[in-house]
């Protein structure tokens, strides 16, 4: 036969349900969480205060993970797992803002060090633990991870000390403080309608803020200052940054912002908006491409962000660009057009509330789940999907045939439809051996011209394939190259 100069792609997309077990499948959309912490089932709605129950619902439920250790927050305490839990209802390790496992009182004991008044955000960077003290207007900071319970944090920033409790605007003050996010070196607070942005982690109590978000300058707090725009905040939640990108989730505005890299002066404008079609729109809405009062964030995986809301988690798969993108799945729901609580009963697929995201640990997504007082941990194990072949026959009028078979261990999945592409061609289908793709391992050919889209011939023809999983839309699995 000829030599042709084409080098040309043949993808093989192996398609299994969207219903699937939670031990071997990707994050899709309604999928069920395979671990709940904070109780002892999926079903249970237990308020009792112990060391394996998150007993409050409402502003607490703040959860961190930085992929090895485990926080929440549950109102007036912060309890701490030195692993991330494998199985139903694991107690804590250490528990904070309280001398024990059996309380949760405000301020136990009398404001200090060791106590809290709405423990809410959480950060850990390896080396400093961070805790927003909502009612109590500061942040706390540990030196060091805490080993023993109503450990005392070493810094207090928001007070001048740790015997006061006074809300204020400025540079060293802050009105009830929510998310909190460390990364190199900076802190980073969201406190009512701003941001505030320390260069380095504070050693000293009181320390002054290097920058503010949200607002002209260190004296203001009010809310959509000026008018709502891209340089305004009303109620900013979750932190985080990724890549040098800041995220806010902008609460009481129902989006989320994204500067494409850190503010270093005060009230620099964002470059993104989720969840509105543009910077002077805040209407609450229940789409894949609208949210309402979105709450914390996370990028896992280096490209998906995560964003919890109302009854509902949004992910991308990938860092949005561009204003009002649409997610690709949501926890929580059925479908992005739902956004009940506890849609279909309380289960290992329900949310309610203000859902928190903790971040990812080990293919492991974290979420608190707030008004259910508890933590959904949901796997994420790509499937092992499979494809071998045959090298091509030769077949009448220079058409030729491609043989393979293509499989996935993934329980209960079955191979749905192969499509090919050649050269760049629009896709067209395979032909199943026995007829109908529809189990777990399928045999499959096509015949097709080499020289489609391509008449110039001399040289190699060479197939590349690769099998995609439809859940996320990327390859899940390498590829293989065949030449003849």
């Amino acid at each position: 036969m000829k030599r042709l100069s084409s080098f040309f792609l043949l993808f093989v997309v192996v398609i299994v349900p969207l219903i699937l077990p939670p031990s071997s499948s990707a994050y899709y959309t309604n999928m069920p969480a395979s671990v709940v912490v904070g109780k002892p089932d999926f079903t249970s709605s237990d308020t009792s205060i112990t060391s394996s129950n998150i007993s409050i619902a409402g502003s607490g439920n703040n959860v961190f993970t930085d992929g090895k250790y485990l926080f929440v927050s549950d109102s007036h305490r912060v309890l701490l797992w030195n692993s991330i839990p494998t199985a139903n209802g694991v107690s804590a390790d250490v528990v904070l803002g309280q001398p024990d496992f059996i309380s949760n009182t405000a301020n136990n004991g009398g404001i200090s060090a060791r106590t809290f008044s709405g423990a809410t955000g959480i950060a850990f960077d390896g080396t400093h633990l961070v805790v927003a003290d909502l009612v109590n207007n500061r942040v706390l900071i540990w030196n060091s991870l805490p080993t023993v319970n109503q450990q005392p944090a070493d810094v207090v920033i928001g007070q001048s000390g740790f015997s006061t409790a006074t809300s204020g605007t400025s540079a060293t003050a802050m009105t009830q403080p929510n998310g909190v996010y460390i990364v190199n070196g900076k802190l980073y607070i969201g406190a009512q309608h701003r941001v505030l942005i320390y260069n380095s982690i504070p050693t000293t109590n009181g320390a002054a803020a290097n920058v503010v978000v949200g607002q002209p300058d260190f004296s203001s707090n009010t809310a959509n200052n000026g008018g709502i725009s891209a340089s305004t905040l009303n109620n900013s939640r979750g932190i985080y940054v990724f890549n040098n990108k800041l995220f806010v989730s902008d609460s009481g505005n129902n989006r989320v912002l994204i500067w494409n890299s850190i503010p270093t002066t005060n009230g620099v404008a964002a470059d993104i908006v989720l969840g509105q079609p543009d910077f002077v729109s805040n209407t609450a809405g229940v789409s894949c491409a609208s949210m309402t009062l979105p709450s914390f964030i996370r990028v896992i995986n280096n490209q998906r962000l995560v964003v919890g809301e109302t009854n509902r988690v949004l992910i991308w798969n990938s860092i949005p660009t561009t204003n009002f993108t649409s997610a690709d799945l949501v926890l929580g729901q059925p479908d992005c057009s739902a956004s009940t609580s506890n849609n279909g009963g309380l289960s290992a697929r329900s949310l309610n509330g203000g859902i928190r995201v903790g971040g990812e640990a080990g293919n492991k997504l974290i979420i608190g789940d707030t008004n259910n007082r508890r933590l959904l941990i949901f796997n994420n194990d790509l499937p092992d999907t499979k494809l071998t072949n045959t090298l091509v026959s030769g077949i009448e009028n220079g058409r030729q045939r491609f043989k393979g078979t293509a499989s996935t261990n993934v329980v209960n999945g079955v191979v749905r439809y192969v499509e090919y592409s050649i050269n760049g061609s629009s896709w067209t289908g395979a032909f199943p051996a026995d007829g109908q793709f529809n189990d777990a391992t399928e045999d499959y050919s096509f015949d097709f011209d080499p020289k489609t889209n391509n008449a110039d011939t001399g040289k190699n023809v060479g197939f590349v394939v690769r099998v995609r999983n439809t859940h996320n839309n990327t390859v899940d699995s390498g590829s293989s190259a065949v030449y003849f």
